[in-house]
């Protein structure tokens, strides 16, 4: 399972065709082939996956009870426009035009790795969502990562005591 580092800013064509980072393509997997799946993403961003990724993906939400209406809705919703995308022979992507009014992307998108998938946010609403994100990271850190097992996990991590 490949991790997504890194953090581009980068433009969309009018055709809706954006140039993906040399980074990322060396951190996919050569299982891939430059195959690569798109969908909406939670927050108004679109989620890119390589293969590997995308096939963990599709089995976590394979695993829910398709009984429960909310969990029905839940994958309706994250399937919403997906698609397979591949790398042009000039490293482009084509982002489908549904997910680009989807979510409002503009001429400059940003490209943020983010572990196992790559999300795709017009420039200016993530510049919005990161400035809201010192007072939310104290407080998401607190919550999620404070109990006392995730607090020794990131001491070790980061060679505390």
């Amino acid at each position: 399972m490949p991790d997504f580092v890194g953090q581009y800013n980068c433009k969309l064509d009018s055709k809706g065709r954006l140039q993906f980072p040399a980074r990322f393509i060396k951190q996919m997997p050569p299982d891939g082939g430059g195959l690569l799946y798109i969908n909406r993403g939670v927050e108004k961003c679109l989620s890119i996956y390589s293969l590997s990724g995308w096939n963990k993906f599709k089995q976590k939400l394979n695993s829910l009870n398709v009984y429960d209406r909310k969990k029905r809705r839940l994958v309706r919703f994250l399937m919403q426009g997906s698609a397979e995308i591949t790398l042009d022979s000039s490293n482009r992507i084509l982002i489908p035009k549904d997910l680009v009014t989807l979510a409002n992307l503009g001429k400059e998108v940003v490209l943020q790795g983010c572990l196992d998938k790559i999300e795709l946010w017009d420039k200016q609403a993530y510049e919005e969502e990161m400035a809201q994100s010192d007072d939310l990271l104290l407080d998401l850190t607190d919550e999620i990562l404070g109990n006392e097992e995730m607090g020794d996990l990131m001491d070790e991590m980061l060679g505390g005591d």
